[in-house]
């Protein structure tokens, strides 16, 4: 018998082809969680600099990110019309925070599923070898049942992570919004 390969790769292997698919997951994952916390780092820092900067510094026309600051500003009208015209630039902003957040979601649901996909398979395989070749050795078992639980041990290793990663980014960008609402109203006050 072959000595099954140590390390990481050996570990893919002996978990069977579904590892392949927990394994995209993750990098999709960590892609997606590395986009996310630099935008969302970089809108902070944004937000941050126009706190520090104070309502006396005008806000760029074009600017997507303070474009509800930008419309108090700007804006003529009354404080009811203005309120509306950033409450919907404030709504406009929103999926640019929360992009890609969802996702993170999903990942986190399909991920134990896979997994558990690779259980009920590796348990197949485990059963398809005792119908042949009965239970008096227990190395002949032991590939279906490694495949059972290393697939359903990654796909929670991917899912909790990415989990946790979807509920930060979400609260993170919240906050970030509520900063830039918190601007606004500073501006239409100031302005009023």
């Amino acid at each position: 018998l072959q000595r099954p390969k140590q390390g990481w790769l050996g570990w893919m292997e002996r978990g069977g082809f579904l590892m392949w698919a927990i394994a995209a997951l993750a990098a999709l994952a960590f892609l997606l969680c590395l986009e996310r916390a630099l935008a969302l780092i970089r809108y902070y820092l944004r937000a941050r600099m126009a706190e520090r900067r104070g309502l006396q510094c005008t806000v760029r026309q074009d600017d997507a990110f303070l474009r509800a600051v930008s419309i108090v500003q700007r804006g003529e009208g009354t404080a009811e019309e203005l309120e509306s015209q950033a409450a919907e630039a404030m709504l406009q902003l929103q999926p640019v925070m929360r992009r890609g957040v969802s996702l993170l979601a999903v990942i986190a649901a399909v991920a134990p599923l896979v997994g558990l996909l690779g259980t009920v398979t590796g348990m197949i395989g485990t059963f398809a070898v005792i119908t042949e070749h009965g239970t008096g050795d227990p190395r002949l078992l032991s590939g279906g049942i490694s495949e059972a639980l290393l697939t359903t041990q990654f796909g929670l290793m991917v899912a909790i992570p990415a989990l946790l990663m979807q509920t930060t980014l979400y609260r993170t960008g919240d906050n970030i919004l509520r900063r830039v609402e918190n601007l606004a109203l500073a501006a239409l006050h100031y302005r009023m």
